[in-house]
């Protein structure tokens, strides 16, 4: 009985971590990471928390206007991409102004994808809006050189 107990109260626990906003992280660099790891891990219902519902997305030459459109485009391609990159953070500014923020991450991508291989330099600008306590990206601009 104390072990069913247990699991009860560790699969509570999990419920409610789940039913937080990934968004709520205490800081934009933190939600940085936590987008990161998102697309990194394929978790699509992190990402949908994280991003407002009017993000633009800005890559190469692309680019989506709304978390839908990304969540039904694009997103699928990152997701696929990604997890064969080591990205390795060369440098991070991160700054605020009130209920605004913006987190500007230089970094290096190396890796192999359908027997392709990758070394680029990237940067990555997210711009974010708090909104009820809770940090949200309104714009992403990725760049590769």
């Amino acid at each position: 009985m104390k072990s069913m107990k247990h699991t009860l109260v560790a699969m509570l626990g999990l419920v409610l971590m789940m039913a937080l906003p990934a968004a709520a992280q205490s800081s934009p660099e933190e939600v940085a990471d936590a987008f990161n790891k998102a697309i990194e891990s394929a978790d699509e219902a992190a990402v949908e928390r994280l991003l407002a519902p009017d993000v633009m997305i800005l890559e190469g030459g692309h680019a989506q206007k709304s978390r839908a459109d990304y969540m039904a485009g694009h997103m699928k391609s990152d997701m696929a991409f990604i997890p064969h990159m080591t990205r390795t953070v060369l440098d991070r500014q991160v700054s605020a102004d009130g209920d605004l923020a913006w987190v500007v991450t230089f970094s290096t991508m190396k890796g192999s994808f359908k027997g392709k291989d990758y070394d680029f330099s990237s940067r990555e600008l997210l711009v974010m809006k708090k909104t009820d306590g809770t940090w949200q990206i309104t714009l992403v601009h990725w760049t590769d050189k």
